[in-house]
């Protein structure tokens, strides 16, 4: 495997931006509200974030999929077994970074799919990287970025990463590592012309970054996976073939494998904690940042209902776990509602600094899940739209009820469901209960009142324009721009018009 840097004017561009990126850094001094550095160092922190992982594809859930070492770390760790992302990979991403909703952050509604796009994280937000970093920790970010690629201020190195490599946006392949036409790889800004799988790639480089760090200091690592996200590229025939033989179907034979080398290379980046003797005080925390995508049937959210761009629970309750061998239980199930931007005050509790100043919408349970009590939340608010031809689904999710409301061209929709006696949501009791109907209605109607003016929210067509735009070569995407009102009967499977992949 290899890489050179880009040549010629690309490259020049792209050091420029990366340059910029510093500049941005030095000229605002963007450390700001920071607690100061515990006495003796903390824990170490390695963030994993898989991509459209299901609740039903890892092994301590029951799949055929074989995945050893994320099932080895909820045997050693904490399994949460009701952490809730957003339905879309954006907001979920804003979510674990700032610790904010992004619905304030105007981040809410769409993923930032198209490079071209100026759209992205805030550079006045307050990042998890900034914090830690300001704490004494190296950080770096190796895989997918997804937010904002077209400003400097937009990409990870600004935002208090002393290393991001990886992607910028999303649909990249696994092995040109392009969207289209449109290369997508670089370090620090500086484009990269990689030979090697997406996921070997990543989690090479996130060993080298623990290799290569300065061990007086603590490190904040998120290794943030582009698998198993579509274009399902596999590793190997041969693993394809073993998935086969299994009774697997195409497309998921093809998912399983980009699964199990996911599994192998987290188990490599494990590996190393083991032999650094860094294993004992390192939290690590796996996730999905959302349910498996439904329109190849590829993914798996059994028992649940839906999948990722759906807030029903298949989209939005996603496989996660937690360890800490000195301090958190192994084998143990935490049944605390939890989400997405609880992580980055609870991470900030674990390891003895100051709580971050300013506002965050996330709440520190870092003391619940270390007692194993449970403690009473409100609503978690959680909205899903982007390409949806047909209307914009909302969901408040409470200890119990959970009130989905479906707004479309033929009007408003609303469902109940028990989640302490229907976690499936196969049964609607908003009849039986009109008051809760009501209650929670008015926090989602007072929550989406807050997403400001200028937040980005863009509808199927340019969805499609954007696949155009970086030159992909998908009939049925040609289709669907030749002719808009195939935008509903097309697109009421979300992803219908990316063609299934060629089998490798």
């Amino acid at each position: 495997m290899g890489c050179r840097v880009l040549p010629g004017s690309a490259r020049r561009r792209q050091t420029l931006a990366a340059l910029a990126c510093l500049a941005v850094v030095v000229a605002c001094g963007n450390l700001p509200k920071l607690a100061k550095p515990p006495a003796r160092p903390g824990p170490n922190l390695l963030l994993i974030v898989a991509d459209d992982l299901g609740w039903g594809d890892v092994g301590f859930h029951g799949s055929r999929i074989e995945t050893p070492r994320i099932d080895q770390l909820a045997a050693e760790g904490l399994e949460l077994r009701r952490f809730y992302v957003n339905p879309i990979c954006t907001p979920t991403r804003a979510a674990l970074l700032t610790g904010r909703s992004p619905m304030s952050l105007g981040l809410l509604y769409s993923g930032i799919s198209r490079m071209r796009v100026d759209a992205g994280l805030a550079r006045d937000e307050y990042t998890i990287a900034e914090y830690f970093r300001a704490a004494g920790y190296s950080t770096a970010l190796v895989g997918k970025w997804h937010l904002g690629a077209v400003r400097s201020e937009y990409l990870p190195n600004p935002q208090g990463f002393e290393l991001f490599y990886g992607q910028l946006g999303g649909l990249t392949d696994y092995y040109s590592h392009r969207f289209g036409k449109v290369l997508d790889w670089q370090e620090n800004g500086v484009p990269l012309e990689v030979e090697g799988y997406a996921t070997d790639l990543l989690g090479e480089r996130a060993i080298r970054f623990l290799r290569e760090r300065d061990p007086a200091r603590p490190f904040l690592l998120v290794l943030s996976y582009t698998a198993p996200h579509w274009p399902y590229n596999a590793p190997s025939a041969e693993l394809v073939a073993k998935y086969r033989q299994l009774g697997l179907p195409h497309p998921r034979n093809q998912y399983a494998s980009v699964v199990e080398a996911m599994d192998a290379s987290i188990g490599q980046v494990l590996d190393v904690l083991r032999k650094q003797a860094i294993a004992e005080n390192t939290i690590v925390v796996f996730l999905s940042d959302n349910g498996a995508a439904m329109a190849h049937q590829a993914g798996r959210n059994r028992p649940f209902r839906g999948g990722k761009l759906s807030v029903m629970e298949g989209g939005i309750r996603v496989p996660a776990v937690i360890r800490w061998p000195s301090r958190l239980p192994a084998g143990a199930r935490s049944e605390q509602r939890m989400r997405d931007v609880d992580l980055f005050p609870t991470l900030a509790a674990a390891a003895g600094l100051e709580p971050p100043s300013g506002s965050l919408d996330g709440r520190n349970l870092w003391p619940t899940l270390v007692s194993g009590d449970e403690i009473p939340r409100r609503p978690f608010l959680f909205a899903a739209d982007n390409l949806r031809a047909t209307g914009t689904s909302f969901a408040a999710l409470g200890d119990r009820w959970k009130l989905v409301v479906r707004e479309g061209p033929d009007g408003q929709r609303m469902e109940l469901y028990n989640l302490s006696r229907d976690p499936w949501e196969r049964f609607d009791v908003s009849r039986k209960h009109p008051k809760v109907v009501e209650r929670l209605n008015a926090e989602i109607e007072r929550w989406k009142a807050s997403h400001p003016r200028d937040g980005l929210r863009w509808n199927e067509r340019e969805k499609a324009l954007a696949h155009a735009e970086a030159g992909a070569d998908w009939s049925s995407m040609t289709e669907v721009l030749r002719d808009p009102e195939n935008l509903r009967t097309h697109l009421e499977d979300p992803e219908r018009y990316l063609q299934r992949p060629p089998e490798r």
